[in-house]
């Protein structure tokens, strides 16, 4: 499946609502897409509410932006995310990496 992404700016909060997979092939494009907003300092919310699939190469990836936003003093934020990609979440302990937020994001 290929991937959409949507984004939504506020103050210097950006979400983004991926749609499709986050996969080997889509990671990269996905990376490209959300380093403008790092590099401006902005807070990064992924909304997962339409996003089907996440492989270790998206895993791998948002570890990559997480460690990007540690030097602005940020947390990569997740909010609305699908019970399977919860569970890998779970099992790879990067649920207490991210912050993972209850019913969505702060705007």
């Amino acid at each position: 499946m290929s991937l959409e992404i949507n984004h939504f700016v506020s103050g210097k909060q950006v979400i983004l609502y991926p749609k499709g997979d986050i996969d080997i092939v889509q990671a990269e494009y996905f990376k490209q897409y959300i380093l403008p907003f790092i590099e401006k300092e902005y807070e990064i919310v992924i909304d997962g509410q339409d996003l089907e699939y996440l492989d270790s190469t998206g895993l791998g990836m948002m570890m990559g932006i997480h460690k990007q936003l540690l030097s602005y003093n940020q947390l990569l934020q997740l909010s609305n995310m699908k019970s399977s990609i919860l569970k890998i979440l779970d099992i790879t302990g990067l649920n207490k990496i991210f912050k993972i937020l209850e019913g969505g994001s702060n705007v």
